[in-house]
Protein backbone atom coordinates (compact mmCIF):
# COMPACT_ATOMS: atom_id res chain seq x y z
CA UNK A 1 0.00 0.00 0.00
CA UNK A 2 1.34 3.37 -0.84
CA UNK A 3 1.70 6.19 1.06
CA UNK A 4 1.52 9.67 0.89
CA UNK A 5 4.78 10.44 -0.33
CA UNK A 6 4.68 7.85 -2.71
CA UNK A 7 1.58 9.14 -3.89
CA UNK A 8 3.57 12.44 -4.80
CA UNK A 9 5.77 10.22 -7.03
CA UNK A 10 3.06 8.54 -8.47
CA UNK A 11 1.73 11.70 -9.95
CA UNK A 12 4.96 12.98 -10.85
CA UNK A 13 5.16 9.27 -12.73
CA UNK A 14 2.08 9.80 -14.46
CA UNK A 15 2.11 13.61 -15.19
CA UNK A 16 0.99 15.36 -17.19
CA UNK A 17 -2.19 13.67 -16.73
CA UNK A 18 -3.79 15.13 -19.67
CA UNK A 19 -1.33 13.08 -22.30
CA UNK A 20 -1.39 9.80 -20.06
CA UNK A 21 -3.94 7.19 -21.44
CA UNK A 22 -5.44 5.91 -18.25
CA UNK A 23 -7.31 2.64 -19.16
CA UNK A 24 -8.77 -0.31 -16.74
CA UNK A 25 -6.37 -1.18 -14.58
CA UNK A 26 -3.01 0.67 -16.61
CA UNK A 27 -2.26 4.07 -17.52
CA UNK A 28 -0.11 4.41 -20.24
CA UNK A 29 2.46 7.13 -20.30
CA UNK A 30 5.28 8.70 -22.52
CA UNK A 31 8.49 6.35 -22.25
CA UNK A 32 11.57 7.77 -20.16
CA UNK A 33 14.21 6.02 -18.15
CA UNK A 34 13.43 8.26 -15.33
CA UNK A 35 9.72 7.24 -15.77
CA UNK A 36 10.71 3.64 -15.87
CA UNK A 37 13.09 4.10 -12.71
CA UNK A 38 10.44 5.73 -10.85
CA UNK A 39 7.85 2.78 -12.00
CA UNK A 40 10.40 0.45 -10.60
CA UNK A 41 11.41 2.16 -7.52
CA UNK A 42 7.46 2.34 -6.26
CA UNK A 43 7.35 -1.68 -7.16
CA UNK A 44 4.70 -0.87 -10.15
CA UNK A 45 4.55 -3.47 -12.90
CA UNK A 46 5.56 -1.71 -16.33
CA UNK A 47 6.19 -2.48 -19.72
CA UNK A 48 7.63 -0.82 -22.69
CA UNK A 49 5.79 -0.67 -25.95
CA UNK A 50 7.23 2.03 -28.65
CA UNK A 51 7.90 5.09 -26.88
CA UNK A 52 4.52 3.76 -24.59
CA UNK A 53 5.25 2.80 -20.88
CA UNK A 54 2.56 0.60 -19.50
CA UNK A 55 2.04 0.68 -16.04
CA UNK A 56 0.18 -2.16 -14.55
CA UNK A 57 -1.13 -3.84 -12.45
CA UNK A 58 -1.66 -0.57 -9.77
CA UNK A 59 -4.90 -1.91 -7.98
CA UNK A 60 -2.47 -3.78 -5.54
CA UNK A 61 -0.61 -0.71 -3.92
CA UNK A 62 -2.75 1.87 -5.30
CA UNK A 63 -6.35 2.92 -7.02
CA UNK A 64 -6.37 5.86 -9.05
CA UNK A 65 -9.72 7.40 -10.79
CA UNK A 66 -9.11 10.06 -13.46
CA UNK A 67 -12.00 11.92 -11.81
CA UNK A 68 -14.80 11.90 -9.03
CA UNK A 69 -17.47 10.05 -10.91
CA UNK A 70 -15.19 7.18 -10.95
CA UNK A 71 -14.90 7.27 -7.48
CA UNK A 72 -18.67 7.51 -6.73
CA UNK A 73 -19.01 3.85 -8.44
CA UNK A 74 -16.03 2.84 -5.68
CA UNK A 75 -17.36 0.16 -3.88
CA UNK A 76 -14.50 -1.36 -2.68
CA UNK A 77 -12.97 0.00 0.23
CA UNK A 78 -12.42 -2.83 2.43
CA UNK A 79 -9.86 -4.18 -0.41
CA UNK A 80 -8.20 -1.20 -1.30
CA UNK A 81 -6.58 1.33 1.53
CA UNK A 82 -5.01 3.70 -0.81
CA UNK A 83 -7.12 5.53 -3.19
CA UNK A 84 -5.66 8.97 -5.54
CA UNK A 85 -8.46 10.96 -6.93
CA UNK A 86 -7.68 13.99 -9.83
CA UNK A 87 -10.86 16.08 -10.30
CA UNK A 88 -8.97 18.17 -12.97
CA UNK A 89 -7.43 20.65 -10.17
CA UNK A 90 -6.69 19.46 -7.38
CA UNK A 91 -5.42 15.75 -6.25
CA UNK A 92 -7.48 13.95 -3.20
CA UNK A 93 -6.04 11.03 -1.16
CA UNK A 94 -7.26 8.20 0.96
CA UNK A 95 -4.40 6.81 3.02
CA UNK A 96 -5.46 4.08 5.68
CA UNK A 97 -8.43 5.91 6.85
CA UNK A 98 -6.64 9.21 6.36
CA UNK A 99 -8.10 12.13 3.98
CA UNK A 100 -5.12 14.22 2.04
CA UNK A 101 -5.67 17.12 -0.17
CA UNK A 102 -3.36 17.61 -2.90
CA UNK A 103 -1.03 15.31 -0.05
CA UNK A 104 -1.47 17.91 3.17
CA UNK A 105 -3.78 16.45 5.70
CA UNK A 106 -7.08 17.46 5.01
CA UNK A 107 -9.13 16.70 8.67
CA UNK A 108 -12.33 18.17 7.64
CA UNK A 109 -13.00 17.06 4.29
CA UNK A 110 -14.80 13.98 4.17
CA UNK A 111 -15.36 12.66 0.95
CA UNK A 112 -14.13 9.48 1.18
CA UNK A 113 -15.10 8.48 4.43
CA UNK A 114 -18.72 9.58 3.41
CA UNK A 115 -18.61 7.36 0.47
CA UNK A 116 -16.96 4.41 2.73
CA UNK A 117 -20.07 5.05 4.81
CA UNK A 118 -22.58 4.87 1.99
CA UNK A 119 -21.37 1.74 0.87
CA UNK A 120 -20.85 0.01 4.68
CA UNK A 121 -24.54 1.23 5.19
CA UNK A 122 -25.84 -0.76 1.92
CA UNK A 123 -23.49 -3.87 3.07
CA UNK A 124 -25.06 -4.03 6.61
CA UNK A 125 -28.57 -3.54 5.54
CA UNK A 126 -27.99 -6.85 3.62
CA UNK A 127 -26.74 -8.34 6.27
CA UNK A 128 -29.76 -7.61 8.41
CA UNK A 129 -31.89 -9.70 5.89
CA UNK A 130 -29.93 -12.63 6.22
CA UNK A 131 -29.66 -12.27 10.66
CA UNK A 132 -33.38 -11.46 11.04
CA UNK A 133 -35.56 -13.82 12.80
CA UNK A 134 -39.45 -14.90 12.45
CA UNK A 135 -40.51 -12.82 15.13
CA UNK A 136 -39.50 -9.66 13.56
CA UNK A 137 -38.12 -8.16 9.67
CA UNK A 138 -36.55 -5.16 9.94
CA UNK A 139 -35.89 -5.42 6.39
CA UNK A 140 -39.15 -6.71 4.84
CA UNK A 141 -38.06 -6.96 1.00
CA UNK A 142 -34.81 -6.34 -0.46
CA UNK A 143 -33.68 -7.15 -3.77
CA UNK A 144 -30.22 -6.50 -4.98
CA UNK A 145 -31.12 -6.97 -9.08
CA UNK A 146 -33.59 -4.18 -8.59
CA UNK A 147 -31.72 -2.08 -5.00
CA UNK A 148 -35.05 -1.90 -3.99
CA UNK A 149 -35.99 -1.65 -0.41
CA UNK A 150 -39.31 -2.45 1.57
CA UNK A 151 -39.92 -2.25 5.15
CA UNK A 152 -43.37 -2.37 6.64
CA UNK A 153 -44.51 -1.07 9.91
CA UNK A 154 -48.25 -2.24 11.80
CA UNK A 155 -47.62 -0.03 14.71
CA UNK A 156 -47.28 3.26 12.58
CA UNK A 157 -49.65 1.47 9.64
CA UNK A 158 -46.52 2.72 7.29
CA UNK A 159 -44.70 1.07 4.45
CA UNK A 160 -41.66 2.27 3.27
CA UNK A 161 -40.15 1.60 -0.36
CA UNK A 162 -36.98 3.41 -1.20
CA UNK A 163 -34.85 2.64 -3.98
CA UNK A 164 -30.55 2.80 -3.75
CA UNK A 165 -27.50 3.88 -6.16
CA UNK A 166 -24.81 1.93 -6.13
CA UNK A 167 -23.22 5.18 -7.07
CA UNK A 168 -21.97 7.25 -3.65
CA UNK A 169 -24.51 10.34 -4.03
CA UNK A 170 -22.91 13.66 -4.00
CA UNK A 171 -22.67 14.42 -0.22
CA UNK A 172 -21.65 17.38 1.73
CA UNK A 173 -18.17 17.31 2.24
CA UNK A 174 -18.21 19.27 5.05
CA UNK A 175 -19.99 16.70 7.33
CA UNK A 176 -19.23 13.85 8.49
CA UNK A 177 -21.80 11.06 8.41
CA UNK A 178 -19.35 8.05 10.54
CA UNK A 179 -20.76 8.94 13.91
CA UNK A 180 -24.72 8.20 12.49
CA UNK A 181 -23.47 4.73 10.70
CA UNK A 182 -21.92 4.22 14.16
CA UNK A 183 -25.05 4.71 16.18
CA UNK A 184 -27.55 2.78 13.97
CA UNK A 185 -25.20 -0.61 14.01
CA UNK A 186 -24.91 0.32 17.65
CA UNK A 187 -28.83 -0.33 17.64
CA UNK A 188 -28.82 -3.86 16.78
CA UNK A 189 -25.70 -4.61 18.86
CA UNK A 190 -27.56 -3.73 22.54
CA UNK A 191 -28.87 -6.67 24.50
CA UNK A 192 -32.19 -5.52 23.98
CA UNK A 193 -34.25 -6.36 21.07
CA UNK A 194 -36.79 -4.40 21.20
CA UNK A 195 -34.60 -1.04 19.96
CA UNK A 196 -34.36 -1.93 16.19
CA UNK A 197 -38.08 -1.77 16.50
CA UNK A 198 -38.21 1.27 17.26
CA UNK A 199 -35.70 2.36 14.68
CA UNK A 200 -37.20 0.99 12.17
CA UNK A 201 -40.58 2.80 13.13
CA UNK A 202 -38.40 6.07 12.84
CA UNK A 203 -37.13 5.12 9.76
CA UNK A 204 -40.41 4.79 8.26
CA UNK A 205 -41.66 8.13 9.38
CA UNK A 206 -39.00 10.17 8.54
CA UNK A 207 -38.49 8.42 5.25
CA UNK A 208 -42.60 9.32 4.24
CA UNK A 209 -41.38 13.05 4.20
CA UNK A 210 -39.55 12.40 1.27
CA UNK A 211 -39.74 11.24 -2.52
CA UNK A 212 -38.95 7.55 -3.14
CA UNK A 213 -35.99 8.55 -5.59
CA UNK A 214 -34.26 10.41 -2.82
CA UNK A 215 -35.26 8.87 0.48
CA UNK A 216 -32.41 6.73 1.11
CA UNK A 217 -29.77 9.32 0.85
CA UNK A 218 -31.46 11.39 3.22
CA UNK A 219 -32.22 8.54 5.79
CA UNK A 220 -28.22 8.14 5.30
CA UNK A 221 -27.70 11.89 6.09
CA UNK A 222 -30.20 11.71 8.97
CA UNK A 223 -28.80 8.44 10.31
CA UNK A 224 -27.84 10.16 13.78
CA UNK A 225 -30.91 11.75 14.29
CA UNK A 226 -33.19 9.08 13.08
CA UNK A 227 -31.34 6.76 15.96
CA UNK A 228 -31.52 9.16 18.62
CA UNK A 229 -35.08 9.80 18.29
CA UNK A 230 -35.24 6.38 18.07
CA UNK A 231 -33.26 5.45 21.38
CA UNK A 232 -35.58 8.58 23.10
CA UNK A 233 -38.66 6.76 22.17
CA UNK A 234 -37.21 3.12 23.36
CA UNK A 235 -36.44 5.03 26.44
CA UNK A 236 -39.92 6.21 27.25
CA UNK A 237 -41.16 2.77 26.58
CA UNK A 238 -38.81 1.66 29.16
CA UNK A 239 -39.58 3.91 31.88
CA UNK A 240 -43.24 4.66 31.23
CA UNK A 241 -43.05 7.92 30.66
CA UNK A 242 -44.72 10.10 27.93
CA UNK A 243 -42.58 13.27 26.57
CA UNK A 244 -45.34 14.87 24.99
CA UNK A 245 -47.59 14.76 28.16
CA UNK A 246 -45.09 15.67 30.19
CA UNK A 247 -44.68 19.05 28.63
CA UNK A 248 -47.89 19.80 28.22
CA UNK A 249 -48.34 19.07 32.09
CA UNK A 250 -45.70 21.22 32.79
CA UNK A 251 -46.77 24.03 30.60
CA UNK A 252 -50.50 23.97 32.27
CA UNK A 253 -48.12 23.96 35.17
CA UNK A 254 -45.99 27.16 33.93
CA UNK A 255 -49.24 28.67 33.70
CA UNK A 256 -50.72 28.25 37.27
CA UNK A 257 -47.20 29.60 38.55
CA UNK A 258 -47.46 31.84 36.11
CA UNK A 259 -50.57 33.74 36.53
CA UNK A 260 -49.96 33.41 40.50
CA UNK A 261 -47.03 35.39 39.88
CA UNK A 262 -48.93 37.90 38.06
CA UNK A 263 -50.96 38.03 40.59
CA UNK A 264 -48.47 38.51 42.86
CA UNK A 265 -47.07 41.09 40.37
CA UNK A 266 -50.13 43.25 40.51
CA UNK A 267 -50.17 43.19 44.45
CA UNK A 268 -47.04 44.68 44.45
CA UNK A 269 -47.84 47.21 41.45
CA UNK A 270 -51.20 48.97 43.51
CA UNK A 271 -48.60 49.41 46.11
CA UNK A 272 -46.31 51.13 43.82
CA UNK A 273 -48.88 53.29 42.66
CA UNK A 274 -49.93 54.06 45.77
CA UNK A 275 -46.81 55.21 47.57
CA UNK A 276 -46.77 58.58 45.57
CA UNK A 277 -49.96 59.48 45.98
CA UNK A 278 -50.35 59.05 48.89
CA UNK A 279 -47.19 60.84 49.91
CA UNK A 280 -48.43 63.42 48.19
CA UNK A 281 -51.47 63.41 50.19
CA UNK A 282 -49.94 63.57 53.72
CA UNK A 283 -48.16 66.51 52.48
CA UNK A 284 -50.83 68.30 51.47
CA UNK A 285 -52.70 67.35 54.86
CA UNK A 286 -50.23 68.55 56.47
CA UNK A 287 -50.08 72.09 54.94
CA UNK A 288 -53.41 72.12 55.27
CA UNK A 289 -53.65 71.64 58.87
CA UNK A 290 -50.74 72.82 60.44
CA UNK A 291 -52.28 74.80 62.88
CA UNK A 292 -54.35 71.88 64.32
CA UNK A 293 -52.17 69.73 66.56
CA UNK A 294 -54.68 67.60 66.90
CA UNK A 295 -55.21 66.54 63.82
CA UNK A 296 -51.55 66.32 62.95
CA UNK A 297 -51.21 63.71 66.14
CA UNK A 298 -53.91 61.53 63.97
CA UNK A 299 -52.44 61.64 60.71
CA UNK A 300 -49.31 60.68 62.49
CA UNK A 301 -50.90 57.48 64.20
CA UNK A 302 -52.26 56.60 60.71
CA UNK A 303 -49.06 56.87 58.57
CA UNK A 304 -47.21 54.41 61.08
CA UNK A 305 -50.39 52.23 61.39
CA UNK A 306 -50.23 52.46 57.69
CA UNK A 307 -46.74 51.90 57.04
CA UNK A 308 -46.55 49.20 59.74
CA UNK A 309 -49.66 47.22 57.73
CA UNK A 310 -48.21 47.66 54.24
CA UNK A 311 -44.67 46.17 55.84
CA UNK A 312 -46.67 43.23 56.87
CA UNK A 313 -48.35 42.53 53.07
CA UNK A 314 -45.34 43.19 51.43
CA UNK A 315 -43.84 40.70 53.84
CA UNK A 316 -46.57 38.67 53.20
CA UNK A 317 -45.93 38.88 49.56
CA UNK A 318 -42.46 37.92 49.94
CA UNK A 319 -43.65 34.93 51.61
CA UNK A 320 -45.71 34.35 48.05
CA UNK A 321 -42.64 34.47 46.38
CA UNK A 322 -40.79 31.84 48.13
CA UNK A 323 -43.35 29.53 48.33
CA UNK A 324 -44.01 29.83 44.66
CA UNK A 325 -40.42 29.15 44.07
CA UNK A 326 -39.82 26.06 46.49
CA UNK A 327 -43.20 24.62 44.93
CA UNK A 328 -41.78 25.29 41.16
CA UNK A 329 -37.90 24.30 42.43
CA UNK A 330 -39.42 20.92 43.59
CA UNK A 331 -41.86 19.85 41.07
CA UNK A 332 -38.69 20.33 38.60
CA UNK A 333 -36.40 18.31 40.87
CA UNK A 334 -38.77 15.33 40.66
CA UNK A 335 -38.91 15.68 37.08
CA UNK A 336 -35.56 15.75 36.57
CA UNK A 337 -34.88 12.98 38.50
CA UNK A 338 -36.41 10.58 36.33
CA UNK A 339 -34.55 8.03 35.16
CA UNK A 340 -35.50 8.69 30.90
CA UNK A 341 -34.22 12.80 31.38
CA UNK A 342 -30.92 11.07 33.33
CA UNK A 343 -30.31 9.40 30.28
CA UNK A 344 -31.59 11.92 27.65
CA UNK A 345 -30.71 15.51 29.15
CA UNK A 346 -30.97 17.39 26.22
CA UNK A 347 -34.76 16.39 26.49
CA UNK A 348 -34.93 18.59 29.36
CA UNK A 349 -33.58 21.25 27.99
CA UNK A 350 -37.42 22.70 27.34
CA UNK A 351 -38.06 22.21 30.96
CA UNK A 352 -35.17 23.75 31.99
CA UNK A 353 -35.58 26.99 30.06
CA UNK A 354 -39.02 27.14 31.47
CA UNK A 355 -37.75 27.12 35.23
CA UNK A 356 -35.19 29.67 34.65
CA UNK A 357 -37.86 31.71 32.85
CA UNK A 358 -39.82 31.39 36.35
CA UNK A 359 -36.93 31.88 38.67
CA UNK A 360 -35.78 35.10 36.70
CA UNK A 361 -39.28 36.59 37.10
CA UNK A 362 -39.38 35.56 40.80
CA UNK A 363 -36.49 36.80 41.15
CA UNK A 364 -36.94 40.41 39.83
CA UNK A 365 -40.34 40.58 41.73
CA UNK A 366 -38.46 40.01 44.92
CA UNK A 367 -36.46 42.71 43.90
CA UNK A 368 -39.15 45.15 43.23
CA UNK A 369 -40.80 43.60 46.53
CA UNK A 370 -37.81 44.80 48.87
CA UNK A 371 -37.34 47.93 47.38
CA UNK A 372 -40.81 49.24 47.98
CA UNK A 373 -40.45 48.32 51.62
CA UNK A 374 -37.46 50.40 51.70
CA UNK A 375 -39.12 53.37 49.31
CA UNK A 376 -42.19 53.45 51.19
CA UNK A 377 -40.72 53.38 54.59
CA UNK A 378 -38.56 56.28 54.11
CA UNK A 379 -40.99 58.08 52.29
CA UNK A 380 -43.04 57.71 55.89
CA UNK A 381 -40.21 58.80 57.51
CA UNK A 382 -40.17 61.73 55.38
CA UNK A 383 -43.42 62.57 56.43
CA UNK A 384 -43.10 62.03 60.28
CA UNK A 385 -40.73 64.13 59.87
CA UNK A 386 -42.67 67.10 58.39
CA UNK A 387 -45.52 66.64 60.78
CA UNK A 388 -43.26 66.97 63.85
CA UNK A 389 -41.84 69.93 62.12
CA UNK A 390 -45.65 71.58 61.62
CA UNK A 391 -45.47 70.24 65.64
CA UNK A 392 -42.74 72.68 66.28
CA UNK A 393 -41.12 69.90 68.32
CA UNK A 394 -37.84 69.39 69.83
CA UNK A 395 -34.97 68.69 67.22
CA UNK A 396 -32.87 66.15 69.15
CA UNK A 397 -36.07 64.00 69.75
CA UNK A 398 -37.33 64.09 66.29
CA UNK A 399 -34.12 62.83 65.01
CA UNK A 400 -34.11 60.25 67.77
CA UNK A 401 -37.49 58.66 67.51
CA UNK A 402 -37.16 58.85 63.88
CA UNK A 403 -33.67 57.44 64.22
CA UNK A 404 -35.55 54.61 66.42
CA UNK A 405 -37.72 53.92 63.99
CA UNK A 406 -35.01 53.44 60.64
CA UNK A 407 -33.15 51.07 63.50
CA UNK A 408 -36.65 48.91 64.03
CA UNK A 409 -37.54 49.29 60.12
CA UNK A 410 -33.82 47.95 59.03
CA UNK A 411 -33.97 45.09 62.11
CA UNK A 412 -37.66 43.84 61.32
CA UNK A 413 -36.29 43.04 57.84
CA UNK A 414 -33.30 41.40 58.45
CA UNK A 415 -34.93 39.34 60.64
CA UNK A 416 -37.56 38.40 58.23
CA UNK A 417 -34.26 37.61 55.66
CA UNK A 418 -32.93 35.36 57.94
CA UNK A 419 -35.57 33.22 58.62
CA UNK A 420 -35.39 32.81 54.86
Amino acid sequence: MFNIEEHKKFVNLISPISEANIGNGYIDIHYSESKKDLADSLGLKNEKYSDILRIEPIKDQIFFFKDLGELCLFMEYDKFKSLLVFDGTEYYSFVDGATYKNFRPENDFFLFTNSKCYCEFISYLRSLVSKENKEFHFIDSYSIDSRRITMISFSEKGRLTMNYSIASPNFATSIDYRKGLTSFIQCFKTENKSLPKFLKSEIIKFGQNFEEEIRFKRIFESLENITEKANINFEVYLNEVSVEKLKKDYDELKTKYFKELSETLGKITQKLIGLPIGVSASLIAIDRVSGSPQFLYLLLVVIISTSVILSVLINSNLKDLNYLKKIFSLDYEFLSENKFFKKHSTELELFSEIKDSFMDKQSFYFVISQILFFVMNIANIFVILFIFRALQADETAIYVILGGFVILMFWYWFEKMKKR
